[in-house]
């Protein structure tokens, strides 16, 4: 009983040969800024940094005010999007307010500038 052939897939050199177009190809892409290495390197960039300022105050939360980490996180969501149900409120210490009160400030300030940056790559593209 004799196998069945497999069908041929093509040389090797044509392979490459294609391989290497499409390369090129994306290459030329990123040159004219359509996938860019710089334009995808800020918005990793500016995603870590957002992570680590969320962060922070995840653990401002969770350690000064021995908040569990989701409630933490509900109080962020809170803060973040200006909703304040009340709920759930910084009290044991003032320091922990002030903190609150600035670092509402300026997550609102770079929610802002993200969003526009965002609009302003979009309409760029």
């Amino acid at each position: 009983m004799q196998m069945p052939m497999r069908p041929s897939l093509g040389s090797g050199r044509a392979k490459r040969e294609s391989f290497s177009k499409q390369v090129s190809r994306i290459d030329g892409l990123a040159e004219a800024g359509g996938v860019g290495g710089e334009r995808w390197a800020s918005i990793i960039i500016e995603f870590f940094l957002c992570v680590v300022w969320f962060a922070g105050g995840l653990c401002v939360f969770h350690y000064e005010e021995d908040m569990h980490l989701v409630t933490a996180m509900y109080v962020q969501a809170q803060m973040l999007t200006t909703i304040g149900y009340g709920d759930v409120t910084v009290q044991t210490k003032d320091s922990t307010k002030i903190f609150l009160a600035l670092y509402a400030l300026v997550t609102l300030f770079v929610v802002a500038t993200l969003v526009v940056r965002a609009i302003q790559k979009m309409a760029d593209a």
